[in-house]
């Protein structure tokens, strides 16, 4: 079974992009996260949903496909 959320470097090694081109569109809304923080924690926890790594990605492919 594939993991549900995905750490920050896990989206980066999946895409072979860096870290921060991760975070870049993370902030862009390309990508959508979850924090997964403990309640009433001052620091985040960033994961990325399969489904918005598996989204993000076809949108791509359909940028890239050739017209029909």
């Amino acid at each position: 079974m594939p993991t549900l959320l995905l750490t920050i470097p896990e989206v980066a090694e999946e895409l072979r992009l860096s870290r921060p081109t991760v975070y870049r569109k993370i902030g862009r809304g390309e990508l959508q996260v979850v924090d997964v923080a403990a309640p009433g924690s001052t620091k985040t926890q960033f994961r990325v949903p399969r489904a918005s790594l598996t989204a993000y990605i076809e949108r791509l492919s359909s940028k890239s496909a050739p017209a029909a």
